[in-house]
């Protein structure tokens, strides 16, 4: 494998990048990419894939984050992969900023045919409480259906919730 000293060497006596590539045995691209990297640490630069560990997201949305703005990416090599900065990541963790674009919708469906009315009350319980810490000034909305349950029974799961949801929790349900 080509060093970075090597590339940079023959550069400097005149050759390009595929006469570079052939003295070296390596891809015109990737004699181009060493001789027109900047030199930096890279392992302070990140995948997208790294993020959406870090951040516990997908790697779409890392994506479409970058693409609005709300994360920091770079762009690299002859294919224009992103990279992000750990510092931008750590900063971003650290302001515990987790700015979604106004115009993301979220939807989230569970369906299961082995929950019973004390399990959607869990589940209703525990999505109330992570909404609580992750997003206290957000508007969210909680719509669910359960086609087994009557409307006092949804009613009554939806006031046994502590604290109450702050905005709207709708029920659609089968019986009456």
């Amino acid at each position: 494998m080509a060093t970075r000293d090597e590339v940079v060497k023959l550069k400097e006596a005149g050759l390009g990048p595929a006469a570079i590539g052939r003295e070296l045995g390596i891809s015109r691209q990737r004699a181009w990419t060493i001789v027109n990297a900047k030199k930096r640490n890279t392992l302070d630069m990140l995948t997208p894939r790294e993020v959406s560990k870090l951040l516990g997201l997908h790697v779409n949305t890392v994506k479409r984050w970058s693409e609005k703005g709300v994360l920091k990416s770079y762009r690299i090599g002859p294919r224009r992969d992103r990279r992000y900065r750990r510092e931008d990541i750590e900063a971003f963790i650290g302001n515990g900023k987790r700015e979604e674009p106004s115009d993301m919708k979220t939807t989230i469906h569970v369906q299961s045919d082995q929950l019973n009315k004390e399990d959607v009350r869990a589940l209703l319980q525990a999505i109330r409480l992570c909404e609580m810490a992750t997003f206290p000034e957000k508007e969210i909305r909680i719509f669910v259906e359960v086609p087994e349950l009557t409307a006092a029974e949804t009613e009554g799961i939806l006031k046994s919730i502590k604290p109450p949801f702050k905005y709207q929790a709708c029920f659609h349900t089968g019986k009456q």
